[in-house]
């Protein structure tokens, strides 16, 4: 069960709500402590996260992240990997599957893919397959948990710039600093790769959870409506998500980017806030 393919309709996974403690314009000293809450779905239920900080206690800024390092031990441990929190990772073609074991006779409360051949949890914590970047998502299962919120935390980035890979066709990407943006800043119309267009279908697109369907938002360009051209739009006639709360992206949130480039393509965010020593 280390890997499992699983549907990657874009209708698979449910999405819920987060709460932020880190949202600034202004850091004033290194080391700030943040947090994310975000709220679980029902027993079974899908919620899309992602890292928004480094890890506590190891200074600047960290390339890769463990799920250990995300999630701590958030999350409902049990004895059978169905009714333990789960955890699936998109790689561009399927999914790598780990759970939060508990009896097992070792790694306890610890992250860990199934083995089919042991019968065991192997523990995931430096196997570079379920590490994340900042800047992507990874889907969380609920078990059968009675905990309703997880909470993400850690020190607030201070990296310049942080630089991901959108992959042909979709990836989950998230806001990789702890702070409420738009579309159009984490996004940038002006990145290589991306593609506007003057109809939504031929358009790179984002897909964004509400709880029972996708809002959808794509890169507008080439109406000749300088209003609109070159920024996230939705609807039709299409209006600029700016306008419109629910396609802010919030930190601790994953979001589907759906690329209609044929070849992969480097996905530049800026730091949004100023440091101040």
């Amino acid at each position: 069960m280390k890997k499992m393919l699983v549907s990657v309709l874009i209708g698979m996974a449910a999405m819920a709500g987060s709460q932020a403690q880190a949202e600034t314009t202004n850091v004033y000293s290194p080391n700030v402590v943040g947090y994310v809450q975000v709220a679980l779905p029902a027993t079974n239920g899908l919620v899309a996260v992602a890292p928004a900080f480094n890890t506590i206690g190891t200074g600047t800024n960290n390339p890769l992240l463990s799920l250990q390092d995300v999630l701590g031990t958030n999350g409902y441990a049990a004895n059978l990997f169905t009714r333990a929190d789960q955890i699936y990772m998109w790689n561009g073609s399927t999914y790598e599957i780990a759970f939060l074991p508990l009896g097992y006779g070792g790694n306890d409360y610890v992250w860990s893919y199934y083995d089919d051949v042991t019968h065991l949890p192997v523990d995931v914590l430096t196997n570079v397959s379920y590490q994340v970047p900042q800047g992507i998502g990874f889907w969380l299962k609920r078990g059968r948990g009675t905990v309703t919120n997880v909470f993400l935390t850690g020190e607030v980035p201070l990296v310049a710039s942080v630089t991901n890979t959108i992959l042909k066709g979709i990836t989950l990407i998230a806001n990789p600093y702890p702070v409420t943006n738009s579309l159009d800043n984490v996004i940038p119309y002006t990145t290589p790769g991306v593609r506007a267009s003057y109809t939504s279908s031929r358009a790179d697109q984002v897909h964004l959870w509400n709880g029972s369907t996708y809002d959808i938002a794509w890169l507008c360009g080439g109406t000749g409506d300088t209003n609109v051209d070159n920024h996230w739009c939705f609807g039709s006639p299409p209006a600029r998500c700016a306008t419109n709360d629910t396609y802010t992206v919030r930190p601790g949130r994953g979001i589907w980017y759906v690329a209609k480039s044929t070849t992969n393509f480097q996905w530049i965010v800026n730091i949004p806030y100023t440091i101040t020593p």
